[in-house]
């Protein structure tokens, strides 16, 4: 059952609760209480519904659409209005926190506790042997969601208290709250909440089928969409990969080489797909996606939308196409990619001609950005500052780039927004991609043993960078060859492929911060002037991030509320 319809058949399940026989003289036994809900399966399988719903919210959890890499000198945004714009820009506080999880996550975990408290009251159904395997499955799921929940809570929420040295994490809910619960609790430790997590992930792996096939009304196709154990073993590997990153490996116990061996173990059987950089225009693969099922590239995503759907091409198309070019590319980002023969072009090798910066650059460029000079929907693209279209720089406020650059990854270019021939084509959310996978395990994997070894995946991250440029279009990359055994630079460069392949997916700001990484960064684009011929650089903003915002802080509503919460350090 596709996930959106359990939701509002959930939503209506509790509709129908309040509901009452008599509207002049409503029955007072219509104020059901929690017991009474534990004998109808569907309102109680709500609780991790809930929990479910974040996921396909607004860009909080899993999203393709552009927010937090918004913080990052990757992106500009041509209003300067969103709040993850403004993060970077001295506008980031305890009390003003875009990437806050604390409110979500200790509501979704609540819920999910009271589930598996509860889950041994229900009868889900009347055949015992599919009783107990819903008892199994939801059990594992509610597991799984926890974990998952508890993750982003730690990513966003860990940090150094003043006067402390250990890196701590947050509070730990696991057992539902009452009114007479203890509000007033520590923070836990990084480590003990990190091996909570991956102990609620182990137990729901245990739990849970491998995938959703054939047609058990329990384990079957249908229930496509909700989670299963590949799905939790890749979250694993994000954790992992986390874990074992350079800001937080004092503190986690984890190895390079545990990280790379969870990601190996959701890879295996599984290569670089060969059109899974495209992933989102695929339209007649999208288009015959049924019941929750996956293209081979993504191992989860969200729901569909209709066929009508043109929402971001209307927001991030040029103004020549009439949409109002939202979502810029910085020159930072642009500046990238490298050149056609694997380069990067601060390198003397590389053949880069600043005067003529789009010649004989990686074919992935053209793919995910519009430039100046580019041809998209048979209309070329002009962003001069003198251009003759509205397409130029800054002519038009609120429409036209801020930088020199259009986006183009996530848009299908068979959608028009056009006043006169508008359509659309279906769009979903890729949640987890098996190039991220891919690029979790060659970054881990050369870290552990280096850029040739091949490791428990068989596949060495030499190997897994050549697949994922040679599907880029990179074919013959002597920079990869000159560079395949020198683990420092394979590790700039694997950075470097998780920066492309992953653009715009919300990986950059927090990649940064895990590697330890610089954070503050002009912020630049592309000024050209056609009639004298000129390109050049210019600087459009700058980062002010303070040393302290590798670790995100603790609201202060709920530091102000309790006593025994200390705050991180610096906000």
């Amino acid at each position: 059952m596709k996930l959106n319809s359990i939701l509002k058949i959930s939503a209506l399940a509790s509709v129908m609760l309040v509901g009452c026989d008599d509207m002049f003289e409503p029955n007072i036994e219509n104020n059901r209480t929690f017991d009474a809900m534990l004998a109808e399966p569907l309102s109680i399988q709500g609780l991790i519904m809930n929990a479910y719903a974040r996921f396909n919210d607004g860009g909080n959890y899993y999203s393709n659409r552009i927010h937090e890499d918004l913080a990052t000198s990757d992106f500009y945004e041509n209003t300067g209005e969103s709040r993850w714009l403004l993060m970077g820009r001295n506008r980031w506080t305890a009390a003003s926190n875009p990437v806050d999880k604390w409110g979500d996550v200790r509501e979704c975990t609540q819920y999910i506790n009271m589930f598996l408290e509860n889950v041994d009251k229900v009868q889900w159904a009347k055949e015992e042997n599919d009783n107990e395997a819903f008892k199994k499955r939801l059990t594992g799921e509610a597991y799984a969601l926890r974990g998952i929940h508890n993750y982003f809570f730690l990513r966003a929420h860990c940090g150094y208290i003043d006067g402390e040295s250990s890196l701590m994490g947050v509070p730990l809910l696991l057992e539902s709250e009452t009114i007479n619960s203890d509000f007033n609790v520590s923070r836990q430790s990084f480590k003990t909440c990190l091996d909570q997590i991956f102990e609620d992930l182990n137990k729901a792996i245990e739990l849970l089928p491998e995938e959703y096939t054939g047609e058990d009304r329990v384990v079957g196709q249908r229930m496509n969409g909700r989670i299963n154990s590949k799905i939790v073993k890749a979250v694993r590997s994000q954790v992992a990969l986390m874990a074992a990153s350079p800001l937080y490996q004092g503190a986690s116990g984890i190895s390079w080489k545990q990280a790379a061996d969870y990601a190996a173990e959701v890879l295996q059987g599984h290569k670089v797909v060969e059109n899974g950089n495209t992933w989102y225009k695929n339209t007649v693969e999208i288009n015959s996606l049924r019941e929750g099922a996956c293209p081979d590239e993504v191992l989860w995503r969200g729901d569909r939308s209709g066929n009508d759907d043109n929402d971001y091409e209307s927001s991030c198309y040029p103004p020549s196409l009439e949409g109002t070019g939202n979502i810029n590319p910085t020159q930072n980002l642009v500046d990238a990619f490298p050149m056609s023969n694997g380069y990067p072009i601060t390198d003397p090798a590389s053949g880069y001609d600043s005067k003529d910066p789009y010649a004989n650059r990686d074919p992935r460029l053209d793919l995910y950005i519009i430039h100046d000079g580019s041809k998209f929907k048979d209309t070329d693209i002009s962003t001069a500052e003198d251009s003759e279209t509205k397409d130029g720089l800054n002519k038009e406020n609120g429409k036209s780039t801020k930088t020199g650059y259009y986006l183009k990854k996530f848009l299908n270019d068979e959608v028009s927004v056009k006043s006169d021939s508008k359509n659309g084509r279906r769009h979903y959310k890729a949640r987890i991609r098996y190039t991220e996978l891919f690029l979790n395990y060659a970054e881990a994997q050369n870290e552990a043993e280096g850029p040739m070894a091949g490791g428990s995946l068989g596949m060495s991250p030499y190997e897994i960078v050549s697949a994922i440029r040679k599907r880029g279009g990179i074919t013959n990359d002597p920079y990869l060859e000159s560079i395949k055994s020198d683990k420092d630079k394979m590790r700039e460069l694997i950075h470097n492929e998780r920066r492309i392949e992953l653009m715009g997916e919300n990986f950059r700001f927090w990649d940064l911060r895990r590697w330890n990484e610089p954070i503050n960064e002009p912020v630049k684009g592309m000024r050209i002037i056609n009639k004298n011929g000129t390109k050049n650089v210019f600087v459009i903003d700058n980062l002010q991030y303070s040393d302290y915002m590798y670790f995100g802080p603790i609201p202060d509503t709920e530091v102000l509320k309790w006593s025994n919460l200390k705050q991180n350090k610096g906000w």
